[in-house]
């Protein structure tokens, strides 16, 4: 997933506009890495 690189490259900005769209989109690996990310307090 493209959100997950991002977020390994540290650019947690930009992973979790991603991680939006597609669990907008119905993809439910990117609802539970956009879950995580509230889990620890990453928020955009």
């Amino acid at each position: 997933m493209l959100g997950a690189t991002y977020l390994s490259e540290g650019n947690e900005e930009k992973a979790i506009e991603l991680f939006k769209h597609s669990a907008k989109l119905g993809n439910a690996d990117a609802q539970e890495s956009l879950g995580k990310c509230y889990e620890v307090g990453l928020e955009y």
